[in-house]
């Protein structure tokens, strides 16, 4: 007879250590890992996961992904020490629960009853993934990631002005904040700093209500504002920022995130998580715009941020936007002719100076009409397709 494989989430009350001798002594399962934190479970194959109400990493969104890997997940709780902890694991999808000072067999037949409709597959976290899956919601087009290399290129007003000609056009779009570097949507369009991409993640990993709700409205364009602090960074996996861009995916037409600045240390084994959210936002993309400006040094920076992208895209094209550009024409040959020397985009365009970009920044309000705007319409209208249905 197979034994069923568990996971164990490491637990402060004794079950967890009480359980796992007795399996060693007379069978009847097989623990395959003990978590300490969620990371652990992912590439791990298992049959069924025990975790308690005081887990500090139990969530619905937890749940629901061990659930979609054809596993089942069995709840612990003390009604001694939290009255609610049974309710609180059922809210959470939890297949069966358990009381924490139950007799190892007690947790034996619930493993059992549980097991018997469990599928055995591997984990996957998005996070370790060489690239996100793609849902079959996801459409051409959809995810729009704009940055740039470091020096104020502008990367924060041109996904501001994508994101404005998208939702002029009719279309449903929503502009984060994914930059874990430099946020700043939410001080350039004069907003409040909550609700914000904690806020909405947040919410969905523990489904307590739309994501929508954490959105703020300027104009045509629905906003997701960034990190309240730059510091926050580390309290935020990369992949729970994917799940939000994909399931704000199936929600709009197009997803519009600004994305930071630094997404160094590709070839190294353990790479730089500082800059984590950038790069997995990157690597989900339908399309990359590189930001750049038209200085001799502004040209080299770009070319290097391209670089390193070209590394993290599956295919998606990179298109090049060359902000507050020359108006001369020989400059932009010359340009041209150093950039694509180097790199041959998908699309290569500029964008004027415009005295009514540093306007609207004071005013924080989105731009008017004017040759920035003017330029960068006219890009969105010929390379951002229409969403096909």
């Amino acid at each position: 007879m197979i034994e069923t494989e568990l996971a164990l989430a490491r637990s402060a009350r004794s079950w967890s250590d009480d359980l796992h001798r007795f399996l060693a002594d007379h069978g009847g399962a097989r623990v395959r890992v003990t978590a300490m934190d969620p990371e652990d479970l992912f590439g791990e194959t298992f049959d069924v996961l025990l975790i308690d109400d005081i887990c500090s990493f139990l969530t619905p969104r937890l749940v629901e992904l061990v659930k979609a890997g054809g596993r089942e997940v069995v709840g612990v709780y003390d009604p001694a020490e939290f009255a609610d902890g049974k309710d609180r694991l059922l809210e959470c999808g939890v297949a069966d629960v358990v009381e924490a000072g139950a007799h190892p067999d007690e947790f034996l037949r619930v493993i059992a009853r549980v097991a018997q409709t469990v599928v055995t597959t591997e984990l996957v976290d998005s996070d370790r993934q060489e690239a996100a899956p793609k849902t079959p919601e996801r459409r051409s087009q959809t995810v729009l990631a704009v940055g740039g290399p470091a020096g104020g290129t502008g990367t924060t007003e041109v996904a501001i002005g994508i994101a404005a000609r998208l939702g002029d056009a009719g279309r449903r779009v929503v502009l984060i904040d994914g930059d874990e570097t430099n946020p700043s949507i939410a001080q350039r369009l004069g907003m409040p700093i909550h609700p914000n991409i904690r806020t909405a993640i947040d919410t969905l990993q523990h489904r307590t209500g739309p994501v929508t709700g954490a959105m703020h409205l300027v104009g045509p364009v629905a906003v997701i504002t960034g990190l309240p602090n730059v510091t926050d960074w580390s309290e935020v996996r990369p992949s729970h920022v994917v799940d939000l861009v994909v399931e704000f995916s199936s929600l709009f037409d197009h997803v519009v995130v600004n994305v930071g600045s630094h997404i160094e240390a590709l070839g190294l084994a353990t790479p730089n998580e500082r800059f984590g959210m950038s790069r997995r936002l990157i690597e989900i993309a339908d399309r990359v715009i590189a930001v750049g400006l038209s200085s001799p040094v502004g040209v080299a920076r770009t070319l290097r941020w391209i670089a390193e992208v070209d590394l993290l895209t599956a295919g998606a094209p990179i298109d090049v936007l060359i902000n507050r550009a020359p108006r001369d024409q020989f400059r932009r040959g010359e340009l041209v002719e150093e950039i694509t020397r180097t790199y041959q985009p998908a699309s290569l365009a500029f964008i004027p100076t415009d005295d009514v970009v540093e306007r609207a920044a004071w005013d924080g309000t989105l731009v008017a009409r004017g040759p920035f705007r003017k330029a960068l319409d006219r890009w969105v209208d010929r390379f951002v397709p229409a969403v096909v249905a």
